[in-house]
C-alpha cells in the first residue's frame, strides 16, 4: 500500500518499469530516448508495456523542486536500492509518477534527466505478487 499522503509534503511512488523485458518480449522503445520514443511514432509510453515494480512513498518538502524529487530517486534506485526492491536499477525508458493531494504525474527517465510525459496507470501491469 501507498504511504499516507499529507498537505506538508508529497508523496512519491517510485518507477514502474517495461514489461517482460527480461524474458524476450521485444518493446521497440525500451532503454529509448524521448526523441526516440516520438520517433518511432509514439506520443507517450504504452503502459501496457509497463509494470509497477515497487508501491511506497517518501516524504519530500511542498518547496522541494520536482527536479530534485527526481534525481533523489534516480540516485536510491541506481546507488541505494531499498532492502525490499527486487527491480533494477531506474534506466532510459522507465516512467516514475509524482502525487500529491491534488494532482499526478509522470516523468519518462530519458538520456539526460527526466522528461514529463502522459501515462495511463490503469493500463500497466500490477506488480509481481511474491
Amino acid at each position: 500500500t501507498r504511504s499516507e499522503r499529507t498537505s506538508q509534503g508529497r508523496g512519491v511512488q517510485p518507477p514502474q518499469i517495461p514489461l517482460d523485458l527480461s524474458s524476450g518480449k521485444t518493446v521497440p522503445y525500451a532503454f529509448v530516448s524521448m526523441k526516440k520514443l516520438l520517433a518511432l511514432g509514439y506520443e507517450q509510453p504504452r503502459a501496457a508495456d509497463y509494470r509497477l515494480v515497487y508501491d511506497c512513498g517518501i516524504y519530500c518538502p511542498n518547496e522541494q523542486p520536482e527536479i530534485v524529487v527526481l534525481e533523489r530517486l534516480y540516485e536510491i534506485f541506481n546507488l541505494n536500492h531499498p532492502k525490499d526492491y527486487r527491480g533494477r536499477s531506474l534506466s532510459m525508458s522507465d516512467v516514475v509518477e509524482l502525487y500529491d493531494d491534488t494532482s499526478r504525474k509522470y516523468y519518462y527517465c530519458d538520456e539526460t534527466g527526466f522528461a514529463p510525459t502522459g501515462f495511463s496507470p490503469m493500463l500497466a501491469q500490477p506488480m509481481d505478487a511474491e
